[in-house]
């Protein structure tokens, strides 16, 4: 860790828990997952479940293959706009940084149910972005992936997981993660805020209908807001 944030000149605030685990021997790693997540794997397996991580040379059709199932998971969410990523972006981005990005895919009698793209640091495996086939969640395709990229990343030699955290702390997301490294301790993400002009800033927030008798107040900068208290 940079440790970075400690010369920061502005606020400084705790955003988000991120649930980091270290990759250990197999069979002490197996030993400290949750029960759920070990039945789950074992689930998986005799439903025949397979696993591809593709790293170095990633082709076009597995980076398809990764935006489809992508791209159905945040429509199934209902995710934000900013979120549907078009296929070009993966493309370059994996293309441009060949040797820090794997795809994982999770096949269900060849058909890929379940992906992850992840981008490699020098010790860690970071978790970035993923879905799911909805058709196929009662095979526990996720909890497989996981293991399985655990699995694959204790063999190259890595230290870490990062598995990310909740949309916010300590929700479901964040304890589904969680059961993976139950005694690990969380890795915290910093953000930064800083106002440069105060009398502007200010203007433009009272100028936000949404900001009229709101108390949510934590939103940065706040006069891009648009909760409905």
């Amino acid at each position: 860790m940079q440790k970075n944030w400690k010369d920061y000149t502005g606020e400084i605030n705790p955003t988000l828990s991120n649930v980091r685990g270290k990759i250990l021997p197999e069979e002490e790693q197996w030993n400290n997952f949750k029960p759920k997540v070990r039945n789950n794997y074992r689930k998986s397996v005799k439903c025949g479940l397979k696993s591809v991580i593709y790293h170095k040379n990633i082709t076009l059709e597995v980076i398809s293959q990764f935006h489809t199932i992508y791209i159905a998971t945040m429509e199934r969410k209902k995710a934000s706009p900013l979120y549907f990523y078009k296929l070009d972006y993966f493309v370059n981005l994996i293309k441009n940084n060949a040797s820090i990005s794997a795809i994982v895919i999770i096949y269900k009698d060849e058909i890929p149910i379940s992906t992850e793209l992840l981008l490699l640091s020098e010790t860690t495996v970071n978790s970035f972005l993923g879905g799911t086939d909805l058709k196929y969640f009662n095979t526990r395709p996720n909890d497989f992936l996981k293991i399985e990229v655990l699995n694959w990343a204790r063999k190259k030699g890595y230290t870490y997981y990062l598995l990310g955290g909740g949309r916010e702390n300590n929700d479901s997301l964040y304890h589904y993660k969680k059961d993976f490294f139950p005694s690990e301790e969380d890795t915290v993400f910093y953000t930064g805020r800083k106002i440069i002009n105060e009398i502007e800033y200010h203007s433009l927030v009272e100028a936000n209908p949404y900001c009229v008798g709101c108390t949510v107040g934590n939103y940065f900068p706040l006069y891009r807001c648009k909760t409905t208290c």
